[in-house]
This record gives C-alpha cells, structure tokens and sequence, in this order.
C-alpha cells in the first residue's frame, strides 16, 4: 500500500468524521487507507466501515497521537491530518523523495472560496537537508510545511529515538522540526491536497496568536535538543545544519511578532527571555536595531526589567 491517511480528532470536531471520511474517500483516487485516532474525552468516535479506528486519549496531544496512528498503518508514505481538514483531490501518487511538501489553501472564518489565500510553499522543486534549511528555516525561520507526505522509514526513526511524548510542550512543531532536518531529500509540488481549518478557522486574537507562537517555539528548541541526539556532531558539520543559526533566527522572527503584540507586549518579551536567553535577544536586538527602530528602545526597556528582577 503506497499512502496511509492518519487523521486526529478530538472533542471539537468528533461530528465531522462521517462527513470527512465520505469526503476523502471520493476525492482520494489513489490506493489508500484511513486511520482515524480518536482524541476525544469520552471515546465517542463513530465506528465507519473502511476506516480503522484507534482510541487515543483526550490528554494524548499530536505527537503521541500520531505516533499511535502511524503505529497501525502499513502505508509507504502517511499523510497527517487533522479532523477540521478537507482533503482535495488526490489522482496520482508518483513522489520517490522523503518528504514531498505541498502548499494550502487556507479558509479563515466567514470568507468566501473565491478569497481563499494560499500557503507559500507554492514552487515545486527538489532539495536535500541542506538547501532546505538554508531556505526555509535558516533564512525566514517562520513557516513549517504542515501538509506533506513523510516516507515511512523517515518516521521510524524519529519514533525509535525520541523520548517520551509527554515531554513536549508544542508536539506538532517538534515532530515537523525533525522531520525537515532529517530529510534526505524533500519535494515540493505546487498542487493544494486540502483546505486548512475549513470548520473552526484561524485564531482571531492577539494573545491566542501569541501562545500559538510560545509553544511553536518551545517545540522547536526540544526538538533540536532529540536532533542533537539522534547525530553525530561531523553529521552536523557536513550537513551544514546549525543550531546555533535556527536560534538567531527564531529570536529575530518573534521579535518581529512585537509590532502587533501590543496587548500582551511585556508577556511576549518576558518570554523571549525565558527561552532564548537575555544574552541572546539582546544580542539579536542590537543586530537589528536600525530596523525596529522605535521597538527597540521597548523592546529593550521590558528585557532589561525582567533580567533585573530574576538576577536580584
């Protein structure tokens, strides 16, 4: 069997799985199998014929979920989903790489089909490791590729050597982390294979966007913490893969994120210091002082203020 289809759903969109299931089950041509981890509270996910269904738990999160999912699946490559997803057609499987990356098409609430904006990742081109995190994570450090196809073997050896799940504060983003430094190869195809948060929509307030960020990054830095682990340090060496550069980067990234944090601007910076280090922010402040301009002098006002008080 060529894909496995693993899909997660929890309390909130438990209703939709007879519907998704119909759904993919038309538009997915390819030969395929439907694995549906049951997330929710009370294990109420309605069994479908043709679609094999396994209990996870309310207190399971992605990672954990996904690996009990992957765990029952056959399927050369698996496809994660979530259950506010909605597949789009699928009528040929001819990728040979590790990962095979697509864009989305992502509906916000209340937005007609025509406005529907589309994900970056829209130009199709072949990498390896290497060039793929110069690209998309050395240099911008903002977008991880959500919908994509991960060969079967990529996944079981991350599985075989991570720790416990429940370490993790961002699941999603760690697994997404590994995954994308640990490719040997990675394909990108300009074709949309879902809509994104059809049902429930995109996060509509400054402080849900903020811990939204809080836990992609705390994911991250765990996730580097098992990539550190799982190579030696000539691997890293040649691969051109350094933590060092991520981390500069992923501070300069949520510093960015302060010029519409306003509601939560000393929380978000009191963070920065907390997971990056004073040392490192101020550092990257300095940096780029000429381009935050008037952020700079708060910026650097609430990461001062903190570090006093935690070095009293």
């Amino acid at each position: 069997m060529k894909l496995s289809i693993v899909v997660l759903f929890s309390d909130r969109d438990k209703n939709l799985f007879r519907a998704w299931f119909e759904q993919t089950q038309k538009n997915v041509e390819v030969e395929h199998e439907v694995i549906a981890v049951d997330n929710t509270s009370d294990g109420s996910l309605e069994q479908i014929e043709g679609a094999q269904v396994v209990r996870g738990g309310r207190d399971v999160g992605c990672f954990a979920g996904r690996k009990l999912g992957f765990k029952q699946s056959v399927g050369q490559y698996i496809w994660y989903c979530d259950g506010d997803d909605e597949t789009l057609p699928l009528k040929a499987f001819d990728y040979t790489a590790d990962l095979v990356c697509f864009n989305y098409l992502a509906k916000h609430k209340g937005e007609e089909e025509k406005h529907i904006c589309k994900d970056p990742y829209v130009m199709p081109y072949k990498a390896t490791a290497k060039t793929f995190y110069h690209a998309y994570w050395k240099n911008m450090c903002k977008n991880m590729v959500w919908n994509k196809f991960i060969r079967r073997e990529l996944l079981e050896n991350i599985y075989n050597a991570v720790p416990d799940f429940e370490l993790y504060t961002s699941e999603d983003a760690f697994l997404s982390v590994l995954l994308e430094m640990t490719i040997r190869s990675v394909e990108f195809d300009n074709k949309a294979f879902y809509l994104y948060y059809l049902n429930n929509g995109m996060s509509e307030n400054t402080i849900t966007d903020i811990e939204r960020f809080k836990r992609v990054f705390r994911g991250t830095k765990e996730a580097w913490a098992c990539y550190k682990l799982m190579t030696t340090d000539e691997q890293r060496s040649e691969s051109g893969i350094r933590v060092e550069d991520l981390m500069i980067g992923l501070c300069k990234y949520a510093l960015d994120q302060n010029k519409w944090a306003d509601a939560v601007f000393k929380d978000y910076c009191k963070f920065l210091v907390e997971y990056f280090s004073f040392n490192m922010v101020s550092s990257v402040l300095e940096i780029y002082k000429d381009e935050y301009k008037q952020n700079y002098y708060r910026i650097k006002r609430h990461i001062t203020d903190f570090n006093n008080e935690v070095t009293k």
